[in-house]
């Protein structure tokens, strides 16, 4: 199996992306889903988070109740790296675990949707990087205009900030899938990328 670490800024076009690799045959993880399947009750990452942060953090029935344990880390940074560093390395086992699995299974390309793929170390589980590009312009434009929960202005300009820079991204990528154009001209780039992938060049 070919493995592809799918990241990207906010606003940049990875789901997008990751929507047309999983049309043209990939497995695709999202890490995001993967994490919520790490705080499952009864799991090992359930137990190191209840450990960490205390049975204050659970509902009634004993599930991780998401809201209050996010209060308590975006409160304090030390204790979110703390919960990265509990959760991070568990999405990771489980994408590595769900790829063999897939492999043994005939899949050929497995794909890890990821935000954080390299500050999460992900890019080490993976054979190739691409990351989706758009200029910060381009991005405040699509945060701001959104259809549902559109930002403003200073809060698009925030969380662009807040992550890693998107050139320092681009720099780590084999492949840069630029998404300042059309649906289609991004496609094309996607089935070209995967055409190299599926002639085993990679």
């Amino acid at each position: 199996m070919i493995r592809i670490g799918l990241t990207g800024g906010v606003g940049s076009g990875k789901s997008t992306v990751a929507k047309i690799l999983a049309e043209l045959g990939a497995l695709v993880l999202d890490a995001d889903k993967l994490g919520h399947q790490v705080y499952a009750k009864g799991t090992s990452g359930w137990a190191q988070v209840v450990k960490e942060f205390g049975q204050g953090v659970l509902t009634a029935d004993g599930e991780i109740d998401r809201k209050k344990l996010g209060a308590i880390v975006f409160a304090d940074r030390a204790r979110l790296k703390r919960l990265e560093d509990i959760v991070q390395p568990e999405i990771g086992r489980k994408a590595v675990e769900i790829f063999d699995e897939k492999e043994k299974e005939g899949v050929q390309v497995g794909v890890l949707e990821a935000a954080v793929l390299f500050e999460a170390g992900f890019d080490r589980l993976v054979h190739r990087v691409w990351v989706t590009y758009a200029p910060e312009e381009v991005v405040i434009k699509r945060l701001t205009s959104r259809d549902g929960l559109p930002l403003p202005p200073e809060e698009a300009r925030r969380r662009i900030a807040a992550q890693m820079p998107i050139d320092e991204k681009a720099q780590r990528a084999q492949v840069i899938i630029r998404t300042d154009c059309t649906l289609e001209e991004t496609r094309a780039q996607v089935v070209a990328a995967w055409n190299s992938l599926r002639d085993g060049r990679r």
